[in-house]
């Protein structure tokens, strides 16, 4: 008997500044993107049918939609979010929310300890250590919010790079200053999908940047996000 095909997975990335969609079909991503956060809702749709058509998938054929869950920008994410929901209610497939961080971390190409950082309000950042080995991310530990120092004070042992686009507050030596995409999201919400990780469309909501900064002064305790 032949074996099984590995699921189709359609993904959705708008939590910063690149827009970004992606079909994964077998081993082969097929990623569309532009930057410039304005542009995210004219340009989204038409890049989900452009990498659908060049996968040679139908919606129908799609057996998950992954989005980008945050953190990230408020704008951004509500556009993506709102898009994949849609689509999953729509079709009658899986939503995958998928942590931003990590999929940031393997979109960035490198292996070992990573801190990424995604830039917030106030020169803050949102911050987490991920674990990247042979194209697999996870997550290790809390998700981050606040002084670039604190952070990298909390996180700074045994770390291999800093990356995300919010690196260079971090630390300017070790920054890789980076996007995410959504052919990481792909493949990060495959694997969520795999293990049965998935979100219900109806409730959902991403995890707003504005959530962790309204009347939390830079001095407080780190926010912490339900990774």
């Amino acid at each position: 008997m032949a074996a099984a095909m590995p699921p189709s997975v359609l993904a959705i990335e708008t939590s910063g500044a690149v827009c970004s969609a992606a079909a994964l079909s077998g081993d082969a991503v097929c990623t569309r993107s532009v930057r410039g956060g304005r542009r995210h809702d004219a340009e989204l749709m038409g890049m989900i049918d452009a990498v659908l058509a060049e996968s040679e998938l139908a919606r129908g054929d799609v057996h998950a939609i992954a989005v980008s869950a945050g953190p990230g920008s408020y704008t951004g994410l509500r556009i993506g979010v709102s898009v994949a929901k849609a689509l999953a209610e729509a079709l009658g497939r899986p939503l995958v929310a998928v942590p931003s961080l990590v999929a940031c971390a393997l979109a960035s190409e490198l292996e070992g300890n990573l801190l990424v950082a995604f830039p917030s309000r106030r020169k803050e950042v949102f911050a987490a250590r991920v674990l990247v080995s042979e194209r697999t991310a996870r997550q290790v530990g809390d998700t981050l919010a606040g002084e670039p120092a604190a952070i990298l004070s909390s996180l700074a042992d045994g770390l291999t790079a800093v990356v995300g686009p919010g690196a260079d507050r971090i630390d300017r030596e070790r920054a890789r200053v980076s996007e995410c995409d959504a052919g990481a999201v792909a493949r990060v919400g495959a694997a969520m999908l795999s293990i049965g990780e998935v979100v219900d469309p109806e409730l959902f909501e991403p995890y707003y940047l504005k959530e962790f900064v309204a009347g939390t002064p830079t001095t407080s305790v780190f926010a912490r996000l339900p990774f």
